[in-house]
């Protein structure tokens, strides 16, 4: 299982401290110290439902023996009840579904490597926010190690 190591929790809390600066013009309010605790649990069971994919389609169409491995997964690793499970396992079986999910750890993964390297993450968080970005460009903005990260590499 992966671990937060203290470097990145350096960098959950310095990310977690900027949303909450980010967040409390427009009156909303966020504490800082749950959203780090909360964020270190959430990077390690990030793949959970990547995994779930996985299971549903590595050797071609779901069956109900890989949506049910699926689900026991999910319900194991993210502490769903088995409706949720069952919800969840039948969004990732459909196309969009599993690419949502593989877009949504990556593209985490990639925002939180430019957070983390830029000078003021407060000032780069509100530009990611307020101006239309393509992938790419995102990407550029993170070291080459980021990218193998985020390319599989």
């Amino acid at each position: 299982m992966e671990t937060v190591t203290a470097e990145e929790f350096t960098a959950i809390t310095r990310v977690a401290r900027a949303a909450s600066d980010v967040l409390a013009p427009p009156g909303v309010r966020l504490d800082a110290a749950t959203a780090e605790r909360f964020d270190a649990v959430r990077r390690v069971l990030r793949h959970v439902r990547v995994d779930a994919a996985l299971l549903l389609h590595g050797d071609g169409a779901p069956t109900s023996g890989r949506i049910a491995a699926a689900e026991e997964h999910l319900r194991r690793w993210l502490l769903l009840d088995a409706g949720r499970a069952r919800r969840v396992a039948e969004t990732l079986a459909r196309p969009l579904g599993r690419t949502h999910a593989v877009a949504a750890v990556m593209g985490a993964t990639t925002v939180r490597a430019v957070l983390d390297r830029a000078p003021d993450a407060v000032a780069e968080h509100r530009r990611l926010l307020d101006d239309p970005v393509l992938p790419e460009a995102v990407r550029s903005r993170t070291s080459t190690q980021s990218r193998d990260i985020v390319d599989g590499r």
